[in-house]
């Protein structure tokens, strides 16, 4: 298993069948060498998450009360226990992976069938079909960019189940904003 440190550095750890550690206290330090991409949009998180609304925003009397609030706690007590035991089970751990990457391909299969039917009724790569792909690729942009920002808001917010709900609901409304701008951006095009 690898851990993420705060400071962004990686840890290897063994972890037995059960999902436990095999060995106490030993780990292997990782060096993992960043693209030049990656490295930008680390920049960004970082600028991002250290910016001053942020950090007013985690130090408020509300993210406070939030995080203090027995349901959080309660929520982020479930989170925990879940996250454990999809770590102990390696149907669950290879049923989620296998649910995302397949939920990825069903957009984008939706996508291609949608512009596919634009390209078909027009005959052509026309004003509908430039639309259909401009809506595609800024709902894929959008989405990932509002998941990352609604991420970072809800771990001002409350850590854990804050960055989850934060994330979902910061993608979906990234993906509208994303899939409206790309089709009126296409529209220039035509």
């Amino acid at each position: 298993m690898i851990r993420v440190k705060p400071d962004g550095s990686m840890q290897s750890e063994t972890i037995n069948s059960n999902g436990f550690k095999a060995t106490r206290g030993q780990s292997e330090a990782l060096e993992i060498k960043t693209s030049r991409a990656g490295n930008f949009m680390n920049g960004v998180r970082s600028s991002m998450l250290n910016s001053k609304p942020l950090t007013a925003l985690s130090e408020s009397n509300f993210s406070q009360a939030v995080r203090n609030s027995r349901i959080a706690t309660g929520a982020n007590d479930g989170l925990f226990k879940a996250s454990q035991a999809i770590a102990r089970s390696p149907a669950l751990s290879v049923a989620g992976k296998v649910a995302g990457r397949g939920l990825i391909v069903v957009g984008i299969a939706l996508d291609a069938v949608s512009i596919y039917s634009a390209y078909e009724e027009e005959g052509g790569f026309g004003k509908k079909t430039k639309e259909a792909v401009g809506g595609a690729a800024g709902g894929l942009a959008g989405g990932i960019a509002g998941a990352e920002i609604g991420a970072m808001i809800g771990t001002a917010i409350c850590p854990g189940v804050g960055t989850v709900v934060g994330g979902i609901v910061g993608g979906v409304i990234g993906g509208l904003a994303g899939s409206g701008i790309g089709k009126s951006i296409a529209g220039w095009f035509s």
